[in-house]
């Protein structure tokens, strides 16, 4: 009983949160004249006793994800810019060693072209334009290796007169038989 209760408690945790952001990062905006602001983006993985949000301020230069082989993760992928979004993407090179599973909906486009990469992209509309979206699912883990990124990559319109502003990040990926964390490079 008190196992369900604490399952049900982070359901419901997680399920409020899917909702606030949702509503939160859907609305409807104009894009500006001039747009400076550079957009946001957050990738939540949790799984295996791990739960940690990765954003633009992640300083990806010094840390591996190490994720266990054989484990499934959840994962919450958002984009934001106050502006309107253009574009969120989640390019994963993983050569074979990660399988993503999603249900988000259009205009989300999930791709697998080959074993070694995968893409989750949502494209914005300039003529009705998002503050942003949000992208939820699984992925699981096999074999070992250090030979899987993550690559966020989120821009925005860059207002009426100027270019789009962009952010790209890049997450190095560990996999094997070890516990889940992020390790200082």
């Amino acid at each position: 009983m008190y196992t369900t209760k604490i399952n049900f408690k982070y359901l419901l945790k997680y399920v409020t949160a899917v909702f606030f952001t949702f509503t939160v990062l859907s609305c409807e905006t104009e894009i500006p004249l001039e747009d400076e602001t550079l957009p946001a983006f957050s990738f939540r993985v949790t799984g295996d006793g791990f739960d940690h949000t990765f954003d633009q301020n992640t300083n990806f230069n010094a840390i591996t994800l190490m994720l266990r082989r054989g484990v499934t993760y959840n994962f919450t992928l958002t984009g934001s810019d106050q502006g309107g979004v253009d574009r969120i993407s989640w390019f994963t090179y993983h050569s074979g060693r990660i399988n993503i599973e999603t249900g988000a909906a259009s205009p989300w486009q999930y791709s697998n072209d080959d074993e070694w990469t995968s893409s989750l992209d949502w494209t914005g509309d300039r003529n009705n334009p998002l503050t942003g979206s949000i992208a939820v699912g699984n992925f699981t883990t096999q074999g070992t290796g250090n030979d899987a990124v993550f690559r966020f990559t989120v821009s925005d319109f860059g207002g009426e007169l100027i270019s789009p502003n962009r952010v790209m990040e890049d997450l190095i990926i560990y996999i094997g038989a070890h516990n889940t964390r992020i390790r200082n490079n």
